[in-house]
């Protein structure tokens, strides 16, 4: 998933206590980029308890409750060098019994994600924002406040609707023309609108995409270990 893409600071995944036995209470291996390169190492102990944090427990209470899989978190700040912000998706990792076996955290730069929203601009003051499904602001190309009044606002859900769309386009720069003009200026607002929806939606199904397919690979892997066991 980190490697292939640039949007991805971390993947880590915590275990449920004592998944594998020989791994302990603890076990959260994770691939990290630093300087444009990758490393991995476990993280989870006991001063990094993750059983704690708000990224486990509310993807686990989420599950339970058999809402959408997908969730985000407001932004952070990681504890690097640099400070960096990031904002993460998560999802529980069940067993072929469907028992849970532990929560995958995709952090992403919330940098990167600001360069992406910023990259669809119908008019010069467009404010592109992404919200999680529960209405709280993940990223915004502006962050000032302004008047939702003075803007025509589009948005639309995506990624299994656990992600809001948002384009707001100042009125005075769609209005301020002749009436056939601004029917063509809100088209042009839709059509932007549609055009973020889709690369926002293409970026994230693409890391679900990966997501599905190592938990696939992880699988495939155990059960050829059992098969392993058994001939032994």
């Amino acid at each position: 998933i980190i490697h292939q893409s640039d949007l991805v600071f971390a993947v880590a995944i915590g275990f449920v206590p004592d998944f594998y036995k020989t791994k302990g209470y603890w076990f959260e291996p994770r691939s990290k980029r630093i300087n444009g390169e990758i490393f991995d190492d476990q993280i989870g102990g006991p001063d990094h308890d993750y059983f704690k944090m708000s990224w486990y427990r509310n993807c686990i209470k989420n599950w339970k409750n058999h809402n959408n899989q997908l969730q985000w978190t407001s932004p952070y700040v990681v504890n690097d060098r640099n400070c960096s912000y990031v904002v993460s998706l998560t999802r529980p990792l069940l067993t072929d019994d469907d028992e849970l076996a532990g929560v995958m955290c995709i952090d992403m730069s919330l940098s990167s994600m600001k360069k992406l929203v910023e990259n669809v601009k119908p008019y010069p003051g467009t404010i592109c924002q992404l919200f999680d499904d529960d209405g709280n602001l993940i990223v915004s190309s502006d962050m000032t406040h302004f008047d939702e009044s003075d803007y025509f606002i589009t948005e639309k859900k995506i990624a299994n609707n656990s992600l809001l769309v948002r384009l707001a386009c100042p009125k005075r720069e769609i209005y301020g023309t002749s009436a056939t003009d601004s029917m063509i200026a809100i088209g042009i607002t839709l059509v932007g609108l549609l055009l973020l929806a889709f690369i926002v939606q293409r970026t994230i199904r693409t890391i679900v995409r990966l997501d599905a397919a190592y938990v696939q690979s992880r699988t495939v892997e155990n059960e050829l270990r059992i098969a392993h066991n058994i001939q032994m």
